[in-house]
């Protein structure tokens, strides 16, 4: 199974059972859901990324609430890690 395979079942997934916390924040659902629809098009059309303004502005939404800030920490160091990583292969 590819990855790309493997992407579109996350997100099959999330279609069929939504989101585990249904007292998500407006604006924090907003985000996921444009993250997710994101990464549909990234499946579907095999694409190396999603627009670093998408994990950005879901990363910034979930710091302004104390339960989400460590996974946006986590998040944001996944990201510049990724980056360091692939401008040293340059």
């Amino acid at each position: 199974m590819s990855y790309f395979d493997k992407l579109k079942q996350v997100v099959e997934r999330k279609d069929k059972t939504g989101y585990a916390d249904e007292n998500l924040p407006e604006d924090l659902r907003i985000q996921m859901d444009t993250f997710f629809e994101n990464a549909r098009l990234m499946a579907d059309y095999k694409l190396d990324t999603i627009p670093g303004e998408v994990l950005a502005n879901l990363t910034q939404v979930m710091a302004k609430y104390p339960q989400y800030q460590r996974l946006a920490q986590e998040i944001n160091m996944m990201v510049l890690k990724d980056e360091v990583d692939n401008n040293n292969k340059l």
